[in-house]
């Protein structure tokens, strides 16, 4: 079974229940219905749909569908799954909860809740980092960073901060609470212009020590294995896309508002 989503108008769901099928409003326009991977499902939110109210996701089980083709209809790299046709009641798993306003990290959070939690040999390995904004002071940060991702060699050695060299090479840092509390508190730019000055810091935080442990730890209700920073109260929650990528739940006892990111195995 795969999972595509799609971003309904709540007042569309009782008409498509009782008729036995759901067409969104442009349907009749553009001939195929709009949908996202799990993890793309919060950008879209937040780029199409943001100061939206009256909103619901809507979890749909692909093998239930005559045609979904996954494409690029509007330039850049990144495919989407579109359905061809209506969409069957039937193939609707569940509805789910949605905002893309200020509600938009309630949406992140029921979307996490779906996940499957995983074990801790799940996680050993290279994984390669990407940012889900949800409107959090951090979106967009780790990015201009030049931020890779993270690396678990066990569940006592864990390499938590992967960062790009700009030239194809990683390096280690260490976390550092002066850091993070800048990235919290003050409007740092998101733009090429400061990539050098990241550089600069980041360079000087290397490490080769361990700076976490992989363990196994209950939050939302479920037991899934999740990060623990040696040296800073933040622990990163692990739920299962696929067998290659996991969503990431940044939970920072200095931000009431969690943190989301996706991590795809690397190697």
């Amino acid at each position: 079974m795969t999972l595509i989503f799609h971003i309904a108008l709540e007042s569309l769901i009782a008409p498509a229940q009782s008729q036995g099928w759901y067409e969104p409003v442009d349907y009749a326009h553009e001939g195929f219905i709009h949908c996202s991977f799990l993890h793309q499902v919060i950008p879209t939110a937040h780029r199409h749909y943001r100061g939206q109210s009256g909103l619901v996701l809507l979890e749909i089980d692909s093998a239930d569908l005559a045609e979904v083709k996954v494409e690029n209809l509007s330039g850049g790299t990144e495919r989407y799954p579109h359905i061809y046709g209506r969409l069957p009641w039937s193939a609707v798993r569940q509805v789910h909860p949605f905002g893309a306003d200020r509600r938009i990290t309630s949406a992140a959070l029921s979307v996490f809740d779906t996940l499957e939690p995983v074990a801790l040999s799940f996680m050993l390995g290279h994984w390669r980092g990407s940012e889900c904004p949800t409107g959090h002071p951090m979106d967009g940060l780790l990015e201009t960073a030049n931020w890779y991702g993270k690396e678990f060699v066990s569940p006592d050695c864990v390499h938590p901060l992967l960062f790009s060299n700009g030239t194809g090479g990683l390096y280690k840092i260490a976390p550092s609470a002066a850091m993070m509390s800048l990235a919290l508190q003050l409007p740092i730019p998101r733009n090429e212009a400061v990539k050098p000055t990241f550089g600069l810091l980041s360079s000087l935080l290397k490490t080769e020590e361990s700076q976490a442990r992989l363990r196994m730890m209950e939050h939302r209700g479920q037991l899934s294995a999740t990060m623990i920073y040696d040296y800073l109260p933040i622990n990163d929650v692990f739920r299962k896309l696929d067998d290659d990528t996991v969503l990431g739940l940044m939970d920072y006892k200095a931000s009431p508002q969690p943190f989301f990111f996706m991590l795809r195995r690397d190697r």
